[in-house]
């Protein structure tokens, strides 16, 4: 009967003290299940931490984006003004030079113009007064060829005709002669040699 007691009292603390594990494994595990807990909530913390700030970051980047975008819109713009403004501002230089150019082309042709009727009044008149010259010239060589002609027919065309006549009259009178000469004349195997030269070149010798 002690026996038995006994055995009932080790079996009741036996099955105590493993009722007692058990409930101390249980706690543990339910500890554990509780810091597994804590650290998912923590590490989904965590996580939504990260994503507030992957997304905060986003949100600055996107906004820095935005205000790049409209600061390259705006500079663009300004550009685009400054540009046109340049554009426009050369296009009235070259306007306005192209209005001088055509000024100082109207000018220049008027004083060449001018400058070609100035030199064609001059050559017109130095032609006016060269045709005078050449009037006067003429008319002056016509009185001195007339005076050398009237010169000519009285000093020394006159005796020419003279001596002419006087020459004809010889010619003449020696045909008549020659006409009377019938022998020599009609005598085909005589030759008649008719020497000319000057005085001392042979011809009597001849």
């Amino acid at each position: 009967l002690i026996l038995f007691k006994f055995l009932m009292d080790l079996l009741a603390f036996l099955l105590l003290s493993q009722s007692n594990s058990e409930r101390r494994r249980r706690r543990q595990r339910e500890a554990e299940q509780q810091r597994y807990r804590q650290q998912l909530a923590a590490q989904r913390r965590r996580e939504n931490e990260l994503k507030a700030q992957r997304v905060a970051e986003q949100k600055r980047y996107q906004q820095q984006l935005r205000e790049q975008e409209r600061i390259r819109k705006q500079q663009l713009a300004e550009q685009k003004r400054q540009r046109q403004a340049e554009q426009e501002r050369y296009r009235q230089e070259l306007a306005e030079k192209e209005r001088l150019r055509k000024k100082q082309l109207k000018v220049a042709q008027q004083e060449k113009f001018r400058q070609e009727r100035i030199h064609q009044q001059q050559l017109a008149e130095k032609e006016r007064i060269r045709k005078e010259q050449l009037a006067k010239q003429r008319r002056q060589q016509i009185e001195q060829l007339q005076s050398h002609k009237q010169y000519v027919i009285t000093q020394k065309l006159k005796p020419k005709q003279i001596e002419l006549s006087n020459l004809q009259n010889q010619i003449a009178t020696e045909e008549e002669s020659i006409k009377g000469m019938r022998l020599e004349r009609n005598d085909n195997s005589k030759k008649i040699i008719i020497c000319v030269g000057k005085t001392g070149h042979g011809k009597s010798t001849f």
